[in-house]
């Protein structure tokens, strides 16, 4: 009896460890980046609300590939809820390079990269001759 006992309090601990960490899952969260000629925009999306609303982070890629440790921070925005995802838009000038987006993990919430969009220099900022 008491061994039927333990085995019980076992599974129910189990259980509650297994819902828990269910619970607890970090949600995977998508974030997109567009130029806009005068900054960069883009929406943040996830399955949970609560993982939308968040600082997205414009960052310009100084080797080959990004790193938001290592690469220059241009700005930031607090994504705000339009529609069924999250809208943010940073203002930049930066005439040229390769740029990307970032969201941090928080609990509950995955980090997120944007893809890497190329800057060309418009033709406004490429001196005459």
């Amino acid at each position: 009896m008491k061994k039927t006992f333990q085995i019980a309090v076992g599974l129910a601990v189990v259980l509650a460890l297994s819902l828990s960490a269910v619970a607890l899952a970090a949600s995977k969260t998508k974030v997109s980046i567009d130029d806009k000629g005068d900054g960069f925009g883009g929406y943040v999306h996830s399955k949970k609300p609560r993982c939308e609303n968040r600082r997205v982070r414009l960052y310009k890629v100084k080797g080959h590939k990004p790193r938001p440790r290592k690469d220059r921070k241009l700005g930031s925005d607090s994504a705000q809820p339009n529609g069924p995802d999250s809208q943010y838009f940073i203002s930049n000038d930066a005439t040229s390079g390769r740029f990307y987006t970032y969201v941090k993990a928080k609990r509950g919430c995955k980090a997120a990269r944007s893809k890497v969009v190329k800057r060309e220099p418009s033709s406004e900022n490429v001196g005459e001759g």
